[in-house]
């Protein structure tokens, strides 16, 4: 169990990374 909820955390954290980068890029083109 703990295995697998470390392996799921680390998924979410790549996605959230993903989604941050790419809401990131969207308030940076806005601004600019």
């Amino acid at each position: 169990m703990q295995k697998y909820l470390k392996f799921l955390n680390f998924r979410l954290d790549v996605v959230v990374k993903d989604i941050c980068g790419l809401t990131d890029l969207k308030i940076i083109e806005d601004i600019c």
